[in-house]
């Protein structure tokens, strides 16, 4: 009784707070209207305390995490998916109103949003409702599809608002956490790490901020270079280059020109993303208007080392530790509160040993360590025969392979038909390495006997190709070598008695991935990919005029929910993150609008710009690609513009079938 007690003290302290469930109502007015023993009040705690309406709100969850897999920015507005994906999200809002309504009248509001994570589906709730109520009433046609051309009469400012509450329903599918107790768990861990993890985000801060500073007195302003190779100073870096393309004093994207771009580099530089490739390029720099010179500064290798050292070897393994040791404190209090409960366990099965007779015998024969030695050799030369096979083998390396398959089936065949005899069938099957070895053995056989067969009967090729499939079973074969070494034993068990945390860990970071997926499609759904520069139309436009790093890999975007994942998975890897952020973090920039520009401008379109507006530049793009629309020109640029277009008649204008006369506007 007294650990009892002590263990709920301490886990009630730490636990997060629970509505009632079961038993009588609330005491206390709901809504400030029902008591605790109005009908109403009553009949609404039976439904919130039912299995059956808990069921109905977890398919609801399942339904919401479709819905939120097949709304993308690829489907256009008005399209039957998009109405179907709308109406369907409007219906299940309004069910999560009735959900949230019925379990404030039974618990009480107060008794409700007390558990935290009824509080998040609170704010999401209700952030649905608005984003759905708002986009009916303010812009319907942008979700219909009809009269999308005249939305000028439509508060179209509101669109930003409504994709925040948009992004707020990617909050929906945490609530499987609180329907899973080992996810719970995780979760709570995560939660209670919260403190920690800030002071170790203090040091990390600290850390990155030293080095950072350092960096920006020693690099600043010096990471840069010209767009042609070639030039050997930084005064020959302009005109154009013998492929008539632009040269540009261009900065390295990881530099430390000031100090938050220093904290970015130091951050990128800890998840070891191309830390060498960023390290080359620093140990090139040689000045601020200097071209880089291999090798010009190897001391700044001990520099990039210490940055590396410091966050990733460093800062990174303590916010792990933060986390492993918040998650233990979590298990041994769970440990406790299980010990604390008297449970029924199965006794194994004792099996004695014949005392006399051909069985005593044959186990001491089959138990012996030199049989169990002789099995291990032919485990180990089978693993080596297998490793003759090769693509195109010869037909020494067939044979080898035919014959030894088949001694080495006979000779596991007569090791499990030995240790049956002397164990016993019962005995025998009722170890599970025992059961494995047998299964193999059979798998084996059958696989020898249909080959066989199918050879004698002439089976066409390709399905005796598709036969090899069971020789699969004979990498299986290798895992036979655990039962030989007791500390492999230990190790495999070990693996299988952790597999529900590590079980519980993947559905969490599953979630999670989920989770970020949908948010990275609601964020940067519409961030260019490559090759989305050959789409037809006003699709290309926003892609061919994009800055620099503007466009993200074809194999890495946030197109849809599934590539989304892949995505994140990789960012989560380090492989190449930065670009992935890069891309999806630039944007359009203001700049003057040079004198070419001007009087090419003033050519195509005379007076029609105001060259003394900020916005300029977007008003020069904006005439010039709807010209082009309108005279559906190619989408690939005249790399000669504006000299061809000088070059040719003074009547060239918006009649003509031009050359990319009106894209080239736009790009410049």
């Amino acid at each position: 009784r007294a650990v009892s007690g002590a263990t709920n003290t301490s886990s009630s302290d730490n636990a997060e707070p629970e509505q009632p469930r079961g038993g009588k109502v609330p005491s206390g007015r709901a809504l400030w209207l029902f008591e605790a023993d109005h009908p109403v009040r009553i009949v609404a705690h039976a439904i919130a305390d039912s299995q059956r309406f808990e069921r109905l709100v977890a398919v609801a969850i399942t339904s919401t995490c479709i819905l939120l897999c097949l709304d993308r920015p690829g489907v256009s507005s008005g399209s039957q998916e998009a109405i179907i994906v709308f109406l369907l999200n409007a219906g299940l809002n309004a069910f999560y109103v009735v959900e949230i309504l019925i379990k404030c009248i039974a618990y009480t509001f107060k008794g409700y949003v007390f558990n935290g994570y009824n509080s998040i589906d609170f704010v999401v709730t209700v952030a649905s409702a608005l984003d759905t109520i708002l986009t009916l009433i303010l812009i319907p046609k942008l979700v219909f599809g009809k009269g999308v051309d005249d939305t000028e009469e439509y508060p179209l400012e509101m669109v930003e608002t409504l994709g925040f509450l948009h992004v707020l329903r990617a909050m929906r599918p945490l609530r499987l956490i609180e329907r899973m107790s080992g996810l719970k768990m995780l979760m709570d861990t995560v939660l209670s790490a919260v403190r920690p993890v800030v002071d170790t985000t203090l040091i990390a801060v600290i850390m990155f901020s030293s080095w950072g500073v350092l960096g920006v007195q020693i690099l600043s302003g010096r990471l840069k270079y010209c767009s042609d190779p070639l030039i050997t100073e930084p005064s020959h870096c302009t005109g154009e280059n013998e492929m008539g393309i632009t040269r540009e004093w261009l900065n390295y994207p990881v530099h430390f020109d000031d100090f938050p771009s220093s904290l970015r580099t130091m951050f990128i530089m800890s998840t070891f993303d191309e830390w060498t490739t960023h390290m080359w390029a620093g140990v090139d720099s040689t000045g601020k208007r200097s071209i880089p010179v291999q090798n010009a500064n190897l001391l700044l290798v001990v520099y990039y080392i210490s940055c590396v050292i410091v966050g990733g070897f460093m800062v990174i393994n303590i916010f792990v530790g933060v986390f492993v040791d918040c998650y233990s404190m979590m298990a041994e209090r769970a440990t406790l509160t299980r010990q604390a409960k008297l449970r029924e366990v199965d006794l194994p099965d004792v099996f004695d040993d014949p005392e006399s007779g051909f069985r005593k015998g044959m186990i001491r024969i089959v138990t012996h360590f030199r049989f169990n030695a002789l099995v291990s050799a032919i485990i180990i030369a089978n693993v080596v025969c297998m490793g003759v096979e090769t693509f195109k083998s010869a037909a020494w390396q067939d044979s080898i392979l035919e014959h030894s398959n088949w001694f080495f089936t006979l000779a596991f065949g007569l090791e499990c038909f030995f240790k049956m005899i002397a164990l016993s069938p019962r005995r025998y099957f009722y170890a599970g390495w025992d059961r494995f070895d047998y299964a193999l053995v059979m798998a084996s056989f059958a696989t020898i006997a249909i080959e066989g067969y199918a050879t004698l009967i002439g089976v066409n090729a390709s399905i005796l190709r598709s036969l090899r499939v069971f020789r699969l079973f004979r990498i299986l074969r290798v895992f036979r070598i655990f039962r030989q070494a007791k500390g492999l034993q230990n190790i495999v068990a070990a693996i299988f008695a952790s597999l529900p945390k590590i079980v519980n860990l993947f559905c969490l970071l599953a979630l999670l991935f989920f989770v970020y997926s949908i948010l990275g499609v609601t964020l940067f759904g519409s961030v260019c990919t490559n090759f989305d520069q050959k789409l037809p139309d006003l699709q290309a436009v926003r892609c061919i005029l994009g800055p620099d790093g503007s466009v993200l890999d074809s194999h890495a975007h946030f197109s849809n929910v599934g590539y989304a994942a892949l995505t994140l998975f990789r960012i989560a890897t380090n492989d190449d993150w930065s670009s992935v952020l890069r891309a999806c973090s630039s944007g359009p920039g203001h700049r003057q609008v040079s004198q070419t520009l001007r009087d090419s401008t003033d050519f195509l379109i005379p007076g029609e710009i105001d060259y003394q507006s900020s916005t300029a530049n977007f008003e020069i793009g904006a005439a010039a690609i709807k010209t082009w629309l309108s005279l559906g020109i190619p989408n690939v640029p005249d790399p000669n513009y504006p000299n061809s277009l000088l070059e040719g008649s003074a009547s060239r204008g918006p009649d003509s079938e031009g050359r990319g006369e009106w894209l080239s506007l736009a790009k410049q």
